[in-house]
């Protein structure tokens, strides 16, 4: 089949192809829709097969899977310096929230991580070395557990991993006793 233009110099497709554009362009531009009800979207079918899109009741189907994990893990406060893989939460993380304590003090921490990025982990811990009943923020640690003194154990995320996360846990001191995490996950 012959083109009725010429490639030769494009001065004839050009015009052509520019003269198409601004058609279509118009066209677009005149597409209106009609006045819908309140607290619809414009989807296709909510189920079954494909069809054209109409406006409808979103439904659970249409919004992205949204995943988080509650769970806990535990820290002896005796142990060395180290990373601690944590896995079974059954999906790549994006954030954790980190709610900690020793057990059988009213030692506490709260934090969150939400990459291995320095200032991407922070927390609020009891203060007690320092005096008790006083707060003070990590805002390079996820977790951060004290005993008294200058006892601690400390973590920040070292990565997000495709069925947990790893933590970099810090010896202060002789801390003692067990810390326990409890943890939301966010994929």
């Amino acid at each position: 089949m012959a083109l009725p233009y010429s490639f030769g110099t494009g001065t004839q497709f050009n015009r052509l192809f520019a003269s198409q554009l601004q058609v279509d362009l118009e066209a677009l531009a005149a597409v209106t829709l009609d006045a819908q009800t309140a607290n619809r979207i414009f989807a296709g079918p909510a189920s079954g097969g494909a069809a054209a899109p109409t406006f409808r009741t979103q439904v659970l189907a249409d919004l992205p899977a949204t995943r988080f994990k509650a769970s806990s893990l535990n820290r002896d406060m005796t142990l060395a310096t180290g990373n601690v893989a944590y896995t079974g939460v059954g999906f790549l993380p994006k954030a954790i929230l980190f709610f900690s304590n020793v057990n059988g003090t009213a030692r506490a921490s709260w934090g969150y991580t939400t990459s291995a990025t320095a200032g991407d982990n922070s927390c609020i811990f009891d203060d007690n070395g320092d005096a008790a009943g006083t707060y003070a923020i990590a805002v390079t640690n996820c977790i951060y557990l004290e005993t008294g003194g200058a006892n601690n154990q400390k973590a920040v995320l070292v990565s997000f991993d495709s069925d947990g996360f790893t933590l970099a846990w810090t010896k202060t001191g002789v801390p003692t006793g067990t810390g326990t995490a409890m943890f939301l996950a966010f994929g």
